[in-house]
C-alpha cells in the first residue's frame, strides 16, 4: 500500500503558508552556518554569510526562503546555496531608532 501523499496544492501565503515559512525559517536558521569573519571570495570582502553546508535540504529550503523575500543568495552551485539573512545583509540599510523630544 502506498502512503505517499503529495500535496498539488500548496498553502499560498495565507496563515498557513506564513507559519510553514516561519517553520523553515526556523529549521534554516539552525542547521545553516553563518560564518562572523571576515573574508574575501574572488575578490569581494564578504562578513556574516550563511550557507547550506553542501545539504540539498538546506540548500532547498534557503531558495525557497529567497523566493519569499526572507534570505539573499549571492552565489549557488549545485547544493552550495550562500548568501545573507536580511540583519546581516550588507545592502540593507541599517534600521535606525526613532528619533525621540529631548
Amino acid at each position: 500500500m502506498n502512503t505517499t501523499h503529495k500535496n498539488t496544492n500548496p498553502p499560498s501565503s495565507g496563515a498557513l503558508g506564513s507559519d510553514l515559512l516561519d517553520a523553515l525559517e526556523d529549521m534554516a536558521r539552525q542547521h545553516c552556518y553563518t560564518n562572523r569573519t571576515l573574508k574575501t571570495y574572488q575578490g569581494v570582502i564578504e562578513i556574516k554569510t550563511t550557507d547550506s553546508g553542501a545539504l540539498s535540504a538546506n540548500a532547498d529550503a534557503l531558495r525557497t526562503l529567497a523566493e519569499h523575500g526572507r534570505f539573499r543568495i549571492i552565489r549557488e552551485c549545485g547544493r552550495m546555496v550562500v548568501g545573507y539573512w536580511p540583519e546581516n545583509d550588507p545592502n540593507v540599510p541599517a534600521q535606525r531608532p526613532p528619533a525621540t523630544d529631548v
